[in-house]
């Protein structure tokens, strides 16, 4: 839930329509940071993707 709060707070597009067509929210944010296709992401990528995601919001 804090990242959908995040999401409407900050306007984010990308998480925002990450959110509305039901996509894992880690794993985009993966497949932003390393270049790659979502599909594609791998295990560990998606593990540091959600340590980023809930860092930014927790510090």
């Amino acid at each position: 839930i804090e990242l959908r709060i995040m999401a409407h707070i900050s306007g984010d597009e990308n998480l925002l329509r990450a959110f509305a067509n039901g996509e894992d929210i880690h794993r985009a944010t993966a497949g932003e940071i390393f270049g790659v296709e979502r599909e594609a992401v791998n295990s560990e990528q998606r593990r540091y993707a959600k340590v980023i995601n809930f860092g930014l919001i927790y510090g």
